[in-house]
């Protein structure tokens, strides 16, 4: 398909402008606040693990609870504007439950935003997927 490779420049912009902004908001927190001490660098099966319970399983889960469940019910009575900024904020404050610092709302927010506009532009939750398992990877890899 023709239209094939500048989908996929799309989606691997919004994984890398998605993870820019998360490590540009955890810097400056860091910077702020002052960074704590590194772990120790993971074997592999610990490296393993920690790349399944980190990125793996959020990128499925989240997005398909965030713009897969949540995103059809609220297609149904909402225009995809409120979808976006909906569903976008849901992932927020899943952020928040999960033992989170209320800090790390706007980027997740603003990470959530991007999502939805790629889940709104390309019709699927694929690219959503990937995008978001990108950018976990990369946390992980970055920040440890």
């Amino acid at each position: 398909m023709a239209g094939e490779p500048g989908r996929a420049a799309a989606r691997a912009r919004v994984g890398l402008l998605a993870f820019a902004l998360n490590s540009a908001w955890v810097l400056f927190f860091e910077r702020v606040l002052g960074g704590g001490a590194s772990a120790p660098a993971p074997g592999a099966q610990e490296l393993f693990v920690m790349l399944g319970a980190m990125v793996v399983l959020p990128a499925l889960v989240e997005e398909w609870l965030c713009r897969g469940v949540l995103w059809q019910a609220l297609a149904r009575h909402a225009p995809r504007s409120a979808v976006v900024f909906l569903t976008a904020l849901l992932f927020a404050l899943l952020h928040v439950l999960g033992g989170w610092s209320w800090l790390e709302v706007p980027h997740r927010f603003a990470t959530g935003l991007l999502l939805g506009l790629l889940r709104a532009r390309s019709g699927s939750l694929g690219p959503c997927v990937i995008a978001h398992g990108a950018n976990n990877l990369l946390a992980v890899l970055l920040h440890g």
